[in-house]
């Protein structure tokens, strides 16, 4: 593909409207519903040897910082696959690869099939407000949606389309609190094709969400307050009139706006 040829990573705001010469699985996505997708490529002795492509489901501009934290994680690969040969060689990769899932400020987390948690980083059991793997290892992912009818068909387009999903849902911490969180989950296969676990990042976006909504919600406000002012408001750019209430259309003569 584009990203081992160019040895580049790509973004794709929506590669359903993307030629199939420059994303070769448009059809696949378009099947799947899915929209948005980055692709970086982990290098090794100036060559490609794999490459991590990550797929979303809506269309999204390229996000900045995931971008960065990809980079970071191809570069460690990078870095642990050329040097590390013997055995302690492999096991200092083991614990470099542990630090820095650790230092990440986003959780990671390996996940079996039904839904009960391998592995994952301190930034995870922050986010979920425990301390540990033990307190959560029998805890069925199910049980931790807020609203129970989002898990389901994050597990059936996994399987289906064999790609990476993302999407945004809210969870419930150990202490019962709600959260909203953006996860970007892959089902891992073993050399024959069949499924062993799953693995992703999630982020709390809660202050994202609440700084959204109420914005959307002060913006609802103005906009009332603006068509239902029984003076005459309007605004003007350059001198030219763009909007007005119908108080204002009143003012000048018209039935409405």
């Amino acid at each position: 593909g584009r990203v081992w040829e160019t040895k580049q990573s790509e973004w794709w705001p929506d590669v359903t409207t993307q030629s199939s010469e420059i994303y070769p699985r448009k059809e696949l996505a378009r099947k799947a519903d899915l929209h948005a997708a980055y692709a970086a490529p982990v290098m090794r002795d100036h060559e490609v040897v794999a490459v991590l492509l990550f797929n979303m489901r809506e269309p999204r501009e390229k996000d900045e910082q995931f971008a960065l934290l990809i980079s970071i994680v191809t570069k460690e690969l990078s870095n642990l696959m050329s040097v590390h040969e013997t055995k302690a060689q492999a096991l200092q990769a083991r614990a470099e690869l542990e630090a820095l899932f650790e230092q990440l400020p986003v959780g990671v987390y390996r996940a079996t099939l039904d839904g009960y948690l391998i592995e994952g980083n301190s930034r995870l059991f922050e986010l979920f407000a425990v301390s540990d793997l033990e307190l959560v290892k029998d805890v069925n992912v199910a049980s931790v949606y807020v609203n129970p009818d989002d898990e389901t068909p994050i597990r059936e387009e996994l399987v289906e389309s064999g790609e990476s999903v993302d999407r945004e849902f809210q969870l419930k911490r150990a202490d019962g609190i709600p959260i909203w969180v953006r996860n970007s989950t892959k089902l891992i296969r073993d050399s024959s094709g069949e499924p062993i676990y799953v693995q992703g990042i999630i982020q709390d976006i809660t202050e994202h969400k609440e700084a959204k909504d109420a914005l959307e919600q002060s913006e609802e406000r103005y906009r009332l307050l603006f068509e239902r002012n029984q003076a005459g408001v309007f605004h003007t750019r350059e001198g030219r009139l763009i909007d007005c209430n119908e108080a204002f259309a009143r003012i000048l003569g018209y039935d409405s706006v």
